[in-house]
């Protein structure tokens, strides 16, 4: 059985913290919403609020 070190703990939180953050990047963009794309979305939360939007499993 392998022993587990203080330092093989550490080494591996970095090693997660970085895929952690790598996958951050990927999902959630630097840059903020255009004017059209904010129009949009509010849009559908409106739609959403008054019941004009169907579930997908109401398809």
């Amino acid at each position: 059985m392998e022993s587990v070190t203080l330092e093989k703990v550490y080494s591996e939180l970095l090693s997660l913290r970085q895929e952690v953050e790598e996958i951050k990047a990927l999902l959630l963009p630097e840059e903020g919403l255009s004017a059209e794309e904010k129009r949009l979305v509010e849009e559908a939360l409106k739609e959403e609020s008054e019941g004009k939007l169907k579930k997908f499993s109401e398809l």
